[in-house]
């Protein structure tokens, strides 16, 4: 068995005071840029590795962030997941990601956790009602962005979706098109991008000069089974609706299920409209209009605003980021197809 190469090895090859091989490995100033090359080179071809549990000991870091999603086995959540951690590799972080299932407690426990692991920050978006379990454990000095959600009394770093507008895009784009009675689905409206979301679509219906109907309006829980239950509820009323708004990509599945299993021909019988976009939707035999995220920008903005109050640099004022979503326009929504727009 290999014996381990300790920080003396690398300190006798280079010809330096361990003192020296500590500052230059952990990136402390106090070494020549010319030596803290060499002492580099030599630790990689002796495959000394640093411990980091005696660096974190010393720097008060772990080099290691927080992930906390409602879901990581939906697509939208997963390329949040996956752009967090490629910029997060750039700057040499490493990511841990934990799953709460849309369950309040559940994000406790993953909060409570990761921060008794000592990570150097979180990025959340929370299923929670409110800031207040946040505020409770973290207070309001520890590292924190809020990512896609924002928090009633938790004051934070966040980013997120215009939710509103590219909601109000959408079912504005079936209005144009000859639907007027418009069924949506939402998410739980205890969550701010749900009631974003409705917002969205009760001023489009406003600037039309359509009456709300709330027989049209079912709340889901951004689970699949709940796309399925708010079709199915729509299309047993007297007077189904001939469109409809689905707040995510899973409640989607549930939806298009329910509609197959019903007989409904989108979009002749139903145009749909949903909020984010898999690769699946284009493979349907009517592909799927949809209201896509920048989920890419939104992994590197989340961990740049996170990385910058780690070390310092941010603003003394929390910063604010909202992004805007934008349609995709598909044949599901009922346009013919020279108006289409190509995906």
């Amino acid at each position: 068995m290999r014996q381990k190469i300790t920080i003396e090895d690398v300190s006798r090859a280079a010809e330096v005071s361990t003192a020296t091989v500590s500052l230059a490995l952990n990136g402390i100033p106090g070494v020549s840029a010319k030596t803290r090359e060499k002492i580099q080179k030599i630790a990689k071809r002796l495959g000394y590795f640093p411990n980091e549990i005696a660096r974190s000991l010393v720097t008060r870091r772990t080099s290691v962030i927080g992930l906390i999603l409602p879901s990581v086995v939906n697509p939208y959540f997963a390329q949040v997941a996956v752009a967090v951690e490629r910029a997060l590799r750039a700057r040499t972080y490493n990511l841990v990601v934990a799953n709460t299932d849309e369950d309040p407690a559940r994000e406790e426990d993953a909060i409570r956790l990761m921060v008794g692991r000592r990570v150097d920050g979180l990025i959340v978006t929370s299923c929670a009602a409110d800031g207040t379990v946040l505020s409770s454990i973290l207070g309001l000095e520890f590292p924190t962005v809020l990512l896609g959600r924002t928090l009633d009394g938790y004051d934070t770093e966040f980013l997120v979706i215009d939710h509103e507008s590219g909601t109000r895009e959408a079912v504005s784009h079936l209005i144009e098109h000859g639907r007027r009675r418009i069924g949506i689905v939402t998410g739980p409206l205890r969550l701010s991008d749900a009631r974003e979301r409705l917002r969205g679509y009760e001023n489009a219906l406003k600037t039309a000069r359509i009456g709300r109907d709330d027989a049209l309006i079912f709340e889901g829980d951004f689970f699949e089974s709940s796309g399925a239950a708010g079709i199915e509820a729509l299309l047993d009323l007297p007077k189904p609706p001939d469109a409809v708004f689905v707040s995510n990509g899973m409640m989607l599945r549930g939806a298009l299920r329910a509609m197959s299993r019903r007989g409904v021909i989108i979009p002749d019988d139903i145009a749909i409209i949903a909020n984010d976009h898999s690769d699946w939707v284009d493979l349907l035999p009517v592909p799927i209009t949809t209201v896509e995220q920048p989920t890419a920008m939104m992994g590197t903005f989340a961990s740049d605003l996170l990385l910058r109050r780690i070390d310092g640099s941010a603003d003394a004022r929390h910063q604010r980021i909202v992004l805007k979503p934008s349609l995709v326009v598909r044949r599901s929504c009922g346009l013919h197809k020279q108006q289409e727009v190509a995906a």
